[in-house]
């Protein structure tokens, strides 16, 4: 939870991957390295991978956990921002701005 408070607080979200991890649940794996990936990119995975590898993690459970990292990554690159209108009011004028899509 305390990821959450810090926006780009990626040592704390590479412990939020690791507490995941340790969870067992691929899903649940996903959806905290998707969260942490929108907040702050790939560094907490970065973080994560490093502590991770030196603390005995096999060959095979770090391509697990790469390959998860990689769906998450993509899961976020596939997301197209929600299109936003904007009204200004001036007294009796409404001008609507839309973004395109």
């Amino acid at each position: 939870m305390a990821a959450f408070a810090e926006r780009n607080a990626a040592d704390l979200w590479s412990y939020a991957i690791q507490f995941s991890i340790f969870s067992h649940s691929k899903a649940e794996t996903l959806d905290v390295m998707i969260c942490a990936d929108l907040r702050c990119g790939i560094e907490a995975y970065s973080l994560l991978r490093d502590r991770v590898s030196s603390i005995g993690f096999s060959d095979d459970e770090l391509i697990e956990i790469d390959d998860i990292a990689a769906e998450a990554r993509a899961y976020n690159a596939s997301m197209r921002p929600k299109p936003f209108k904007v009204r200004l009011i001036d007294g009796d004028k409404i001008i609507v701005l839309s973004e395109p899509g």
